[in-house]
């Protein structure tokens, strides 16, 4: 992509529109060529701005779409957490990926609709339950120095999983969490949560749901919480993590905040510092290696 970008601003890429047009042409010849042949063109644009327009041209000519993201950002967020995955593993930590029950819908529909109606803890205690499993078999794993990590859907269960289980996860860093939900897109819980159908004595039907937040267990915290957000987020808003600060405020824990300014979901431009911000996050609540200088060297290797 890098000869079509024209700009990069608060870590959205502007694209030069001048050098892209020829491609406009290129493309639509290779699709010609799929669909002449008899193949089929999946259609993805899971942007507000997209959707409609996605699945509306998808369904004139019979082919599949994909306008939604999937449960907790699965599809836009996979990249980013795997570096970060991979990255925390080349430092020295032992790091797994749990495909808990309630996660992606192509293993089934028993195994996505298993977080129907509790959408905030249904996949933690599998994530608990295959660290001690792995623990078992390896004894070089230290099941007494547990951190958890996400982010947007991953950053509401992170914060969850430190809250509902403090003494097993003894840290976590929370990304971008929608940790309530009554703030954040309503389509998201009714579809992932499930609704209940309620009739009233006067015959009028209304859809309901109550997602258990995480601003309601603050007073469980024992351990090290680190909450990141970037205060442009146009997703997941800021005042998600806010309103969990206000909760810890008010019951009188210790925790971290990092505020990323100008950041949207991702964290663009800054998502190198969050990245060393987290190694040292870890590094000092798992691993009691602190780092006491100011400078951060590892970002300035290629000044």
């Amino acid at each position: 992509m890098a000869p079509y970008i024209f700009t990069e601003r608060n870590g959205i890429h502007i694209i030069d529109l001048q050098k892209s047009v020829g491609k406009v042409d290129e493309a639509y010849r290779a699709v010609f060529d799929v669909v002449s042949q008899g193949g089929t063109i999946l259609f993805v644009g899971t942007k507000k701005q997209a959707q409609d327009a996605v699945k509306t041209e998808a369904e004139r000519c019979g082919m599949y779409y994909v306008n939604e993201r999937w449960l907790g950002g699965m599809l836009t967020n996979f990249k980013t957490m795997r570096t970060r995955i991979d990255r925390l593993a080349q430092i020295g930590f032992v790091v797994i990926t749990v495909g808990n029950r309630g996660g992606h819908p192509d293993r089934s529909k028993w195994y996505h609709n298993y977080g129907y109606g509790n959408l905030r803890d249904y996949g933690l205690k599998d994530k608990v339950v295959a660290a001690q499993q792995l623990a078992a078999r390896y004894p070089w794993i230290d099941i007494d120095r547990v951190g958890i990590h996400g982010h947007s859907g991953g950053g509401f269960m992170s914060t969850a999983a430190i809250l509902m289980y403090p003494d097993f996860f003894k840290a976590a860093v929370s990304c971008a969490g929608n940790h309530d939900n009554r703030i954040y897109n309503r389509w998201w819980s009714e579809k992932h949560h499930g609704i209940k159908e309620q009739i009233d004595e006067n015959g009028d039907t209304t859809f309901v749901y109550k997602i258990s937040t995480n601003p309601e267990l603050a007073s469980r915290l024992k351990g090290h919480l680190l909450l990141v957000h970037g205060d442009m987020d146009d997703n997941v808003h800021p005042g998600n993590t806010i309103r969990v600060v206000d909760a810890l405020i008010k019951a009188n824990k210790r925790f971290d905040m990092l505020i990323l300014p100008g950041q949207h979901h991702g964290f663009g431009s800054m998502n190198e510092y969050f990245f060393w911000k987290l190694a040292d996050y870890f590094a000092e609540h798992l691993l009691g290696e602190r780092e006491h200088s100011v400078d951060i060297p590892q970002l300035n290797n290629d000044i």
